[in-house]
């Protein structure tokens, strides 16, 4: 081949960026329904907010203020009657506990830990001297995990029907969250003890 026969090739035109990224982009749409997902989405996020809850909540939440009391307090409401079990197996529950551990020799000046574990058995959490003669008396004394077991179950619904009625304050999904998530959102149920000090709560 002579020179005279050589092609030159010359070079591309300039590209438009922003035109290959329209393109793209209609490309997108075209293929996925972008703008036809993002309606079919918005109109689901609006009939299904959690706004369009509220009346039924604020509805279930009026009938835990209503009387519905028993025995010595007919007048009781769901959430006060909670409180004064919680406090009344509390305190029953910590003479009784108390009273055991002096009985066996348990000294109390230790910080000592119970807490329920996955199989809803009470234990002794992390270490004390007396670790094993205190799992002997839990998992022998039946009175002691029965009371400890419903002072957690009617923690946990105080503390769920409390932040139920919280939710039904807030009219955006935003702020119901920020509440909430300010919340404890823990769910093991405990007890901490160290002399005449103790603390029932709950941890992760």
């Amino acid at each position: 081949m002579s020179i005279n026969d050589t092609h030159i090739i010359s070079p591309p035109g300039p590209v438009s960026l922003e035109a290959s990224y329209v393109e793209g982009v209609e490309d997108a749409e075209t293929a996925y329904g972008t703008q036809d997902s993002c309606s079919e989405l918005s109109k689901h996020t609006q009939t299904a907010a959690i706004a369009s809850l509220m009346p039924r909540l604020q509805a279930a939440m009026e009938l835990l203020d209503r009387p519905c009391g028993h025995g010595d307090d007919p007048s009781g409401k769901v959430l006060d009657m909670l409180s004064g079990n919680i406090t009344l197996l509390q305190e029953s529950f910590m003479q009784t506990f108390y009273a055991k551990l002096q009985g066996l020799g348990v000294d109390t000046s230790s910080k000592l830990t119970l807490r329920l574990n996955d199989e809803i058995r009470l234990v002794v959490a992390g270490e004390h001297p007396d670790e094993q003669i205190i799992n002997d008396l839990l998992s022998s004394d039946s009175a002691l995990a029965a009371a400890f077991v419903e002072i957690a179950a009617q923690s946990a619904a105080l503390r769920d029907l409390r932040a139920l009625r919280a939710l039904t304050l807030y009219d955006r999904a935003s702020d119901a969250y920020a509440a909430l998530a300010r919340g404890p959102g823990e769910c093991i149920y405990q007890l901490s003890l160290k002399g005449e000090m103790n603390h029932f709560y709950f941890t992760r």
